[in-house]
């Protein structure tokens, strides 16, 4: 398998946004997995869109973990 390299914007940890390699065929699931996975009041994104975990990454997608409701709003 190949290398391909997503963006990964933990915004839920206030992270800032990181370059990770992963491996071609990768789902979004696997990836989150290996980044702690997803708390209970998160959701995750892909290129800004809603997405299943089944849905396989492909180079430089934008993955992104938010939080499901922000303090104070």
């Amino acid at each position: 398998m190949s290398r391909i390299s997503v963006t990964f914007a933990n915004t839920f940890a206030q992270q800032a946004s990181v370059q990770v390699p992963i491996e071609s065929g990768t789902t979004v699931g696997d990836f989150l997995a290996t980044q702690g996975g997803i708390p209970d009041n998160a959701q995750f994104r892909v290129n800004r869109q809603t997405v299943g975990a089944n849905t396989v990454l492909n180079l430089n997608d934008i993955v992104s973990l938010v939080p499901t409701q922000i303090k104070g709003a």
